[in-house]
C-alpha cells in the first residue's frame, strides 16, 4: 500500500507557503499549475486529502493540527483505499479501543465526499451532545481549507452543510458543489440514501436504532463504487447486531485479521508501506482492527514523541520492573502475558496502569474490567458483558488466552483399512468437527449433545457435540451441524468409536428423543440414563439421554461456574479447572447473563455449545459412570508420537469413501450409514 503515499512531485499546503515565502515565488502560471495538480490528487485519494488538508484540534493542547495518521488510522486508511483502488462500494467495521482519533479521520472522509460535486455525506449519531461536537470538528475541517479550496455555502449550522452559491439569482449559472453533509440520529432512511454514511458509536445504540441502520438504511443504500459506509465504533460488550456483524467480516477476511493479531511494533509508516497487505474479500465488509498498544499515544515519551505521558522516572521503571505481573488490581500474570505476547516496550505497561488508576471505580476489579472492555487486547474479552456476567471475569479471561486454532477441521470418516479420521478436504457451512487433541489410548472421555432441529439454518440453533476428556476436563472436539438426522446419528457414532465409546447423553429435546434410540440402535450402550439426583441413591431409569428441565438447568449452570471460577486458595490467581480451546464456545460462555431467578441465560440465545459443554462435564459426576473401552490404537501405534503420526496420515488420506451427501432432502445415502 506505498501509493497511499503522495506522489514525491506534488507538495502539500505547507510545504508550498513554505517554498513560496523562503524561495523564490511560483509565477502566477506556476501557482495555478500546483493548484490543479494538487486539487487532481485531492479528489483521486481520500488519504492524501485527510492527511494534507484536514485539521483538527487537539484535545489536550487544543491547538489546531494536521491529521497526520497514527498507526490505527494508517489500517483504516488501507482498508478504505483498498476497496476504492479496485472499484468496489466501501463497506468497513471497526474494532478500536477508545479515543484513538479514528471518528476524526472517518469525520474528514465525509467532508472529503462532501467537497465532491453531486455528492452527499451523512453522519449518523445517538446523541445530541456528540452530534454538536462532531459538527463544530467538521466545520474546523472546512473553514481550515486553503481559500482557493473554499467552497461555496448555502447552509451551514449544527445540523447541516449545503456546498451551493448563496446567492439565488446567480445559482443557476454557478450553481456551486450541489453536495451537502448532514448530521442525523438513526432512522430508516428508505426514501432519503445518501451515498456516504457514517455510523457513530454504533455499538452503544439502542437496539431499535440498531435494527433501523441494519434493516432499513444499509439494505437501502445502493451498490456502486460511489457508496461508503463505516461503522465507526468501540466495542460495548456482548449484543446481538454489532458482535455478529464484526465476526462474520473477520472471518471473511481470516488473512487479514491474522496478520494483524500477530503484527508486532506496528507504525503508521509500516502499514502504509504495506507491511499488512490488503484484506482478503474487497467485496465483503472489510473488519478495521486496532488495539490499544499499536496507538502510537498510548505510552510514555520513553517510546514515541507523540505518546500521552512523560517520560518515567528511574524510580517508576523500576517500581514497573519490581512489580510486573504481581499485582492482581492489574491482571496479575495478565500483564507478563501482554509483555510477551505483544512484545511491549514498559512504556506501554505503563501507561495501562495509569490508565486503569484513573477509572473511578469502587473496586479495583472493576476497574480493570472496564479497561478490558474499551481498550481490548483482544478480540474476545471486548464482547464480554462484564456487568451481568455470572463468571469471574479474570477466570473467563485466563480461559481465552488459551483458545487456539484446532488440529484439524472437517469431518470424520472412515476409510477402507477401518481406520477412522478427519477428513480436512470437506468443507461446508452446515457441519463442521473441530479437533483439538485426538483420542489417545488409555484416556477416558465424556460426550454432551446439545439436539436442535436447525437443518441448514443460519439463524437456528446447531446441535452440538462436546466431547471432554476425564483426567484433566479439556474439552477435545467440537462438532456443529445444521443437518439431517442421519447425518447426525452418522457422525456422532464415529465420533463415539474413535474417542473409546465415551460415555454420552443426548439432551432428549426434539430430534433427541428419536436420536438417542437411534444411537443406542447403532451400538451406542454406553449411554447415561435419566436419574432423580435429589435421591438419596440414586438410580438409573428407563429413560436414557439428559433432561433439562427445573431440576436439572440449576446444575448446568453451577456446574460452568464452578469449574470455571476457580481460584488458588494460596495466590487467589485464576486457575479454571478445565480447559476450553475452542472460541466459539468461549464466546458462548462470555454471553452469558444472569437473569434475576439465577439462571443463566444467552443475551443473543444462543446456548447449545455451553449446554452440551456443561452436559459433558456433569457426565463426569455421575457415580454410575458408565464404562470405558480404550481407544482402539493398534500396538504398533502405541507411542504418542507414533498416535499423532497416524492421526495426521488418517485425516490426510483421500479414501474415505464418499465425498458428499446425498442432495435428496428427504433420502439419506444408504453408502454413508
Amino acid at each position: 500500500m506505498s501509493a497511499l503515499y503522495r506522489p514525491d512531485e506534488l507538495m502539500t499546503v505547507d510545504e508550498f507557503l513554505r517554498w513560496k515565502f523562503d524561495n523564490k515565488p511560483f509565477t502566477k502560471d506556476q501557482e495555478t499549475a500546483w493548484q490543479y495538480a494538487e486539487m487532481r490528487q485531492f479528489v483521486r485519494s481520500h488519504h492524501y486529502a485527510v492527511s494534507n488538508y484536514f485539521i483538527t484540534r487537539d484535545e489536550l493542547t487544543n491547538d489546531l493540527l494536521p491529521m497526520r495518521p497514527f498507526t490505527g488510522q494508517a489500517i483504516l486508511s488501507t482498508c478504505f483505499e483498498s476497496q476504492y483502488r479496485a472499484g468496489y462500494p466501501r463497506f468497513i467495521i471497526e474494532f478500536k479501543p477508545r479515543q484513538c482519533g479514528w471518528t476524526s479521520w472517518n469525520l474528514g472522509y465525509a467532508c472529503h465526499n462532501a467537497l465532491l460535486p453531486n455528492r452527499g455525506s451523512l453522519v449518523l449519531v445517538d446523541d445530541e451532545d456528540v452530534a454538536n461536537k462532531i459538527a463544530t470538528k467538521i466545520g474546523t475541517m472546512i473553514n481550515g481549507l486553503p481559500a482557493w479550496m473554499q467552497p461555496m455555502r448555502r447552509i451551514q449550522n449544527l445540523k447541516q452543510f449545503h456546498f451551493e452559491n448563496p446567492n439565488p439569482k446567480e445559482r443557476i449559472e454557478v450553481p456551486g458543489l450541489n453536495s451537502s453533509l448532514q448530521i442525523a440520529v438513526p432512522t430508516s432512511f428508505r426514501g432519503d440514501t445518501p451515498p456516504f454514511v457514517l455510523i457513530s458509536e454504533f455499538a452503544f445504540m439502542s437496539d431499535d436504532r440498531k435494527a433501523l441502520v441494519t434493516e432499513g438504511l444499509i439494505p437501502a443504500m445502493h451498490m456502486t463504487e460511489h457508496v461508503s459506509i463505516i461503522i465507526d465504533t468501540t466495542p460495548n460488550g456482548f449484543d446481538a447486531y454489532y458482535e455478529p456483524m464484526i465476526r462474520e467480516a473477520m472471518d471473511d477476511n481470516p488473512k487479514w485479521t491474522k496478520r494483524i493479531m500477530n503484527a508486532r511494533h506496528l507504525t503508521a509508516e509500516k502499514v502504509l508501506g504495506g507491511i499488512l497487505g490488503i484484506p482478503d474479500r474487497l467485496d465483503r465488509p472489510i473488519p478495521a482492527i486496532s488495539f490499544w498498544h499499536h496507538h502510537e499515544g498510548y505510552s510514555t515519551k520513553d517510546e514515541n514523541p507523540r505518546a500521552e505521558l512523560r517520560r518515567m522516572t528511574k524510580a517508576q521503571l523500576d517500581e514497573l520492573h519490581d512489580t510486573l505481573g504481581k499485582l492482581p488490581r492489574y491482571g496479575g500474570e495478565e500483564e507478563t502475558h501482554l509483555q510477551k505476547y505483544w512484545d511491549l516496550h514498559p512504556a506501554k505497561l505503563y501507561w495501562r496502569r495509569r490508565k486503569i488508576d484513573s477509572y473511578k471505580m469502587p473496586t479495583p476489579e472493576s476497574r480493570l474490567l472496564t479497561f478490558h472492555q474499551e481498550f481490548p487486547s483482544d478480540i474476545d474479552s471486548a464482547f464480554v458483558n462484564y456487568e451481568h456476567s455470572p463468571f469471574d471475569q479474570e477466570c473467563m479471561d485466563a480461559l481465552m488466552r488459551k483458545a487456539c486454532s484446532p488440529q484439524a477441521t472437517g469431518i470424520l470418516r472412515k476409510n477402507n483399512e477401518g481406520v477412522i479420521g478427519v477428513d480436512q478436504s470437506f468443507k461446508s457451512d452446515w457441519q463442521e468437527w473441530r479437533i483439538y487433541d485426538p483420542p489417545r489410548a488409555g484416556e477416558r472421555y465424556s460426550m454432551g449433545i446439545d439436539t436442535n432441529i436447525a437443518y441448514e439454518s443460519l439463524t437456528s440453533d446447531a446441535t452440538v457435540v462436546q466431547i471432554v476428556r476425564w483426567r484433566d476436563q479439556k474439552l477435545c472436539a467440537t462438532y456443529e451441524a445444521r443437518v439431517p438426522e442421519y447425518i447426525l446419528r452418522e457422525q456422532i457414532h464415529l465420533a463415539y468409536q474413535w474417542y473409546g465409546h465415551p460415555y454420552y447423553a443426548p439432551e432428549t429435546k426434539g430430534i433427541g428423543y428419536a436420536l438417542v434410540r437411534s444411537l443406542i440402535d447403532m451400538g451406542m450402550d454406553n449411554v447415561y440414563y435419566w436419574k432423580r439426583l435429589d435421591k438419596d441413591h440414586p438410580e438409573p431409569s428407563s429413560f436414557p439421554g439428559w433432561e433439562t428441565t427445573e431440576r436439572t438447568r440449576p446444575l448446568m449452570d453451577e456446574c460452568l461456574v464452578q469449574i470455571i471460577c476457580n481460584r488458588n486458595r494460596e495466590t487467589n490467581l485464576p486457575e479454571p479447572l478445565a480447559i476450553i480451546p475452542d472460541r466459539k464456545t468461549l464466546r458462548e460462555l462470555a454471553g452469558l447473563t444472569r437473569t434475576t431467578t439465577g439462571a443463566l441465560k444467552a443475551a443473543s440465545g444462543k446456548d447449545d455449545h455451553s449446554d452440551a459443554l456443561a452436559i459433558a462435564l456433569l457426565l463426569q459426576r455421575d457415580p454410575w459412570g458408565g464404562f470405558h473401552k480404550d481407544v482402539n490404537v493398534p500396538t504398533s501405534f502405541d507411542k504418542r508420537d507414533d498416535f499423532d503420526r497416524l492421526f495426521a496420515e488418517t485425516s490426510r488420506k483421500a479414501s474415505f469413501g464418499p465425498k458428499d451427501y446425498s442432495r435428496s432432502r428427504n433420502r439419506p445415502d444408504i453408502s454413508t450409514i
